[in-house]
């Protein structure tokens, strides 16, 4: 590598830690690297200024081959090439791009892309990317005429959490030119990504079309569009803080439930961001995308301002969620699992059931039957009461507060081929109930998702 003036070197080390000042604590970091002009300016400051003492993470460089260039092997060639020429271990990971599922190949291939980084990452490994002023501008621009909110207008943060990783921004603060400057001076080389001028992609028609034609008319658009990105920043954290205040101080939230009473004692505007952040939080929470405004909107019409009573569901985020509102709250999940008909428990040992479900304990001090049966989606039984009378399963669900999505996931346990327990619930009181001869006492440590009925 070519050695650069130790002034230089420090003055980009400064300007950069400046704006990301998360970089200067990292104790390992890995560069998600292309091979293009963006990632090998930083991959190159990155080793300047380990070599100047600067940076004393460990590092290394993470390529995701995704194969949907006739030239991606190559750019696999020459990113081995460079970093063993700057002695920086490298990390490829291949990957397919195929179900787009109506998001566009450019989104898919994202999608991809930072799943096979969380892959790929150590355990309190930071993952940093190269995207630098230009990138912002567009991404606020295509935010922007998608109706995003302040949220949306933030675009991309120079710090922010990857599924438990630090990702880190450092180049947001520089321009492509400054990066091409920086390039052609250190006589770097890259590859270039010849679909980056196909112009059908949204992106690239606002860089080589829309952008330029700012800039001529306002120099300074792409760092006032960077600006306003911080901006908006600000503002959507000042608002998270107050969502997450009102969800906070509500009697009855917890982890994926929010009362409709807590919604309905708020202004308007607070009610209606109240339930959007809500809904984006519980959604990342498992990594599901974001509702869409419509899906909010929905949210807020069928289930908020026209609350009917009864249960009802919105299907979310392609299938990926299912909001339900019952008993006055809304609860969010991910579809619940298919179950198998019958299971069979040897209840000296926990049976664990199909996540989210949790699992199933033998909670007596009386010895345990050598076998029980478990099944799921039981219907048209009369339950026994403690009276001695029987009643409804859906008289017994109301009884017990079971909503109905998750009355096909209760286990019905048997014992001798009788009816013994209904999840944690004996049919009868602990000192009569027999069934076949013995005992059923169990306990059911159901997921935190399940709890709160």
């Amino acid at each position: 590598m070519a050695r650069h003036a130790p002034a230089e070197v420090v003055a980009l080390w400064q300007r950069v830690t400046r704006q990301c000042p998360a970089l200067r604590s990292v104790s390992s970091l890995a560069l998600g690297f292309s091979g293009g002009l963006d990632s090998t300016v930083l991959l190159h400051l990155l080793c300047c200024w380990r070599d100047a003492g600067l940076l004393t993470a460990e590092m290394r460089v993470l390529h995701i081959h995704h194969g949907l260039q006739s030239a991606a092997d190559d750019w696999l060639q020459h990113c081995q090439r460079q970093c063993q020429r700057w002695q920086v271990p490298l990390s490829v990971r291949r990957v397919q791009v195929a179900n787009t599922a109506g998001r566009g190949l450019e989104e898919a291939a994202r999608a991809a892309r930072y799943e096979a980084f969380l892959q790929l990452l150590a355990r309190d490994e930071s993952l940093l990317l190269a995207h630098h002023a230009d990138d912002q501008a567009e991404t606020v621009l295509l935010h922007l005429l998608r109706g995003s909110g302040v949220l949306g207008l933030a675009a991309m943060p120079v710090h922010r959490d990857l599924d438990g990783h630090p990702l880190l921004r450092p180049l947001l603060s520089f321009s492509r030119q400054e990066l091409l400057d920086y390039a052609c001076s250190h006589g770097l080389q890259w590859v270039e990504d010849q679909s980056n001028g196909d112009q059908r992609h949204d992106r690239n028609f606002l860089r080589h079309d829309i952008l330029p034609r700012l800039a001529a008319r306002w120099p300074a658009a792409v760092s006032s569009l960077g600006r306003s990105a911080v901006l908006a920043a600000e503002a959507a954290e000042v608002l998270d803080a107050l969502a997450e205040k009102l969800v906070g101080d509500a009697d009855g939230a917890s982890a994926n439930r929010l009362p409709l009473a807590v919604i309905a004692a708020q202004p308007h505007a607070q009610a209606r961001l109240l339930l959007r952040t809500w809904l984006r939080r519980q959604a990342l929470s498992f990594r599901a995308p974001a509702p869409t405004f419509q899906e909010v909107e929905r949210c807020w019409q069928e289930l908020v301002a026209g609350a009917s009573g009864g249960y009802r569901k919105l299907v979310l985020a392609g299938g990926r969620l299912h909001l339900h509102a019952y008993r006055d709250a809304l609860t969010l999940l991910p579809p619940l699992p298919p179950l198998a008909a019958e299971l069979l428990w040897h209840p000296q040992e926990p049976l664990t059931l199909p996540a989210p479900l949790g699992s199933l304990h033998w909670d007596s001090a009386d010895p345990a039957p050598a076998t029980l049966t478990v099944r799921f989606g039981v219907e048209g039984l009369r339950v026994p009461k403690r009276d001695g009378h029987r009643q409804s399963l859906s008289q017994f669900w109301q009884q017990q507060g079971v909503p109905p999505w998750l009355r096909g996931c209760v286990p019905f346990v048997f014992c001798a081929g009788e009816l013994a327990a209904i999840g944690e619930w004996p049919l009868s009181p602990p000192d009569s109930s027999s069934h076949g001869n013995c005992k059923v006492l169990l306990r059911w440590q159901r997921s935190h998702l399940l709890c709160g009925w």
